[in-house]
């Protein structure tokens, strides 16, 4: 019988296998083979678990066993008993574990960043496309709009024509320039603050009893403004403005300056400036023209219909009401800027 244990054991120990294998489980033994220097690759002795483990190590910066020995040490300094191995090793992979978990790889960021962006030009190119339709075809109507012929002629109600010209009446009424006599053909060398000064001496001389107030008139944009070649003297109502005028007929006064004789004719209201204009403007264009050539152009301001005609036949009409006018064939094309 001990012969043939004898026996059993050497034949054991010739094939490498542990002289007893059913021996109790010593802690300090498994963790002296757990933890040994990884074998040379493609050696008879190393395991899977062993290459995971060591793939860890080399990913993590951090070796199994300095993992392991942390763990022994936080397990050592603590007040209860220690933990077995495969405690220990539990734990130091489930360290590693969590380092890997908070470990973005670079790809997923790429991966990431690619899909907002597509995201992010998918989501501009729902909120545009739409605006980028309706601007083509708004672009679209108004170029539609700009090439169809405009004429002078108004397509407004009756009523509304009545009512727009009731309107216009009573603001002429309150017009400033009832109440103002105008100085013109001013010396293109007289300043602003002279002219003020002339027209003051004037008044001062010939109706020191008159109160009045003196300015001039500029033209142009508020950014650009210049001095037009007209001053005013105003008086405190359109009666006393009246008065001053019909005095001035019958009187010798006359203000001279550098040798110009000064005209002083009753202020323009704006409406009466613009209709004005109309007609110059209109007989211009007319007489530009190529049909109105080598004929007679001419403008008719009596009233009630003013009037620019070519050889006497009418081309150009202004109403009472009217602020610019109606051109009429061959010339019903043109229009006011």
């Amino acid at each position: 019988m001990t012969g043939a244990r004898a026996g059993k054991a050497a034949s054991k120990n010739a094939t490498g296998e542990d002289q007893a294998a059913d021996a109790p489980f010593d802690p300090n033994v498994a963790k002296r083979k757990l933890f040994a220097a990884p074998p040379e690759h493609g050696s008879a002795t190393s395991s899977p678990l062993k290459d995971k483990l060591e793939k860890l190590r080399r990913f993590t910066g951090r070796s199994v066993d300095e993992t392991a020995a942390t763990a022994v040490g936080s397990a050592a300094s603590s007040s209860g008993p220690s933990e077995p191995p495969s405690d220990l090793l539990l734990a130091a992979l489930g360290d590693i574990s969590t380092k890997l978990d908070k470990m973005a790889l670079k790809s997923d960021i790429d991966d990431l960043r690619a899909d907002i962006t597509k995201q992010t030009k998918l989501s501009i190119a729902e909120a545009i496309d739409p605006l980028k339709d309706e601007m083509a075809d708004l672009k679209d109507r108004v170029i539609t709009l700009e090439s169809r012929p405009r004429t002078s002629t108004s397509s407004a109600p009756q009523t509304t024509s009545k009512e727009t010209a009731e309107l216009r009446r009573s603001l002429n009424e309150v017009d400033p320039a009832l109440k103002r006599a105008s100085f013109l053909d001013w010396p293109v060398a007289i300043s602003a603050e002279q002219r003020l000064q002339e027209m003051q001496t004037f008044m001062a001389v010939n109706f020191p009893t008159t109160p009045v107030e003196f300015g001039n008139k500029f033209i142009g944009p508020y950014s650009d403004r210049k001095l037009s070649g007209s001053s005013w003297v105003e008086f405190r109502n359109k009666e006393a403005a009246a008065n001053f005028l019909n005095k001035l007929k019958t009187s010798n006064s006359d203000l001279v300056v550098n040798g110009t004789s000064i005209q002083i004719k009753p202020a323009q209201t704006k409406l009466k400036s613009t209709r004005n204009y109309a007609m110059r403007k209109a007989f211009e264009l007319i007489k530009a023209c190529p049909t109105s050539l080598n004929k007679n152009v001419e403008i008719d301001w009596n009233m009630p219909v003013r009037k620019v005609t070519v050889d006497s036949v009418d081309a150009f009409t202004q109403h009472k009401n009217d602020i610019h006018g109606t051109f009429h064939a061959p010339f019903q094309s043109l229009e006011m800027p």
